[in-house]
């Protein structure tokens, strides 16, 4: 989980079933965030491909 804030004293996270549709997946991850998960999927694929 990652947030942009600073001073935080308080997060209160919540698993749930269902998303609305309006929510796009930009709103749950950053950029740095994405290139991360490009950069361990090249690796993982070139581990075991």
């Amino acid at each position: 989980m990652g947030f942009e804030f600073t001073d935080v004293n308080y997060c209160k996270v919540s698993m749930v079933d269902n998303v609305d549709k309006e929510v796009t997946e930009d709103q749950f991850t950053t950029v740095e965030f994405r290139f991360a998960k490009l950069m361990a999927t090249i690796i993982i694929i070139s581990m075991f491909g």
